[in-house]
């Protein structure tokens, strides 16, 4: 088990982008509804190499849940508006 020291989440929006970060590689649900358009492209960042997957297109009426722990950690979501 990871030190609860490290059992955080950080997350900014602007506009058009929202990124989130935890720091452990745990799973979390993100509430997508805080974005103000109503779908989004959401995306893992790899810092190692600066590199962008796919994870897919959501509406935002809803919340999704994120599974970071096959990645390992260091992670981060990035999410784009797409209407």
């Amino acid at each position: 088990m990871k030190a609860k020291k490290y059992n955080f989440i950080v997350s900014t929006k602007a506009k058009d982008y929202t990124f989130v970060y935890r720091y452990t590689g745990s799973e979390m649900d993100i509430v997508l509804g805080t974005v103000e358009r109503s779908k989004i492209d959401a995306m893992w960042f790899d810092h190692r190499n600066a590199v962008l997957t796919s994870i897919g297109d959501y509406c935002t009426s809803s919340s999704k849940h994120f599974d970071q722990s096959k990645f390992g950690i260091g992670w981060l979501i990035a999410m784009k508006t797409t209407d």
